[in-house]
């Protein structure tokens, strides 16, 4: 993989999105790459596009994103979901991807 487009969607009613940094995949092979992220917490997106700019790309397992949330509403189910992404090959081919499933969370005051 060379390039990542991603749309990630949260409850902004129950989370604050406060920042999303580059994670290690790209960062394997000491594969230069720009990050950039647009946080849009009224609608609870977060936009990740991530370009490498070696030529064969990274392989393997890493992570893509780490995204810090804070929480200000309690939520007996909140989610954070993948709505969309579009990995690109070395040569700008689309990859194949099997989106996760959504990540389901309690969110509860501390006693």
């Amino acid at each position: 993989m060379r390039n990542i487009e991603l749309m990630l969607g949260f409850d902004a009613n129950s989370l604050k999105a406060v920042d999303a940094i580059e994670g290690t995949f790209l960062k394997q092979k000491d594969i230069p790459s720009t990050f950039s992220k647009d946080i849009f917490e009224s609608s609870g997106q977060i936009a990740i596009d991530l370009a490498g700019s070696g030529e064969q790309g990274a392989t393997g397992a890493g992570s893509v994103v780490a995204v810090t949330f804070e929480v200000i509403a309690e939520a007996a189910r909140s989610e954070i979901s993948v709505t969309r992404a579009t990995p690109s090959g070395a040569s700008g081919e689309p990859l194949p991807l099997s989106e996760p499933v959504p990540y389901a969370l309690i969110l509860n005051s501390r006693p």
